[in-house]
């Protein structure tokens, strides 16, 4: 039932811009994209810790645009990965991540920005 109360409230928004008053959504922000992803606020959640097996990936995914990133600015490339956001990207810093990390990139830094910290990593 809230599903389809959801649903109708969302689909009153996309196709007149009108949010009918209801006791589920009081705010829509709409910001054009390629894509729609919708992040519902459901309050406190549990936040995890960032892992060497997802820190790798997020640095693989990012040094597919290395080539790139080097071609547009210069040979000294750094990454800085932003955790702690509130978003889906939400991870506090595992502090016990000691492997060395084979990357292209020449530093790695982790901010993690809920509680302001900085870590380099490389």
């Amino acid at each position: 039932m809230i599903a389809d109360q959801i649903y109708s409230i969302v689909k009153d928004y996309v196709e007149r811009k009108l949010l009918p008053e209801n006791p589920i959504i009081d705010k829509i922000t709409e910001i054009p994209h390629s894509y729609k992803v919708a992040f519902p606020n459901f309050g406190a959640w549990w936040v995890r810790n960032l892992d060497i097996s997802n820190l790798e990936h997020s640095i693989k995914k990012k040094e597919r645009k290395i080539s790139t990133y080097i071609k547009n600015t210069c040979d000294q490339q750094w990454l800085l990965l932003v955790i702690g956001t509130n978003w889906e990207s939400s991870y506090e810093m595992d502090l016990c991540i000691e492997k060395e990390l084979k990357t292209k990139f020449n530093q790695v830094f982790i901010l993690e920005n809920f509680s302001t910290r900085l870590f380099q990593i490389k």
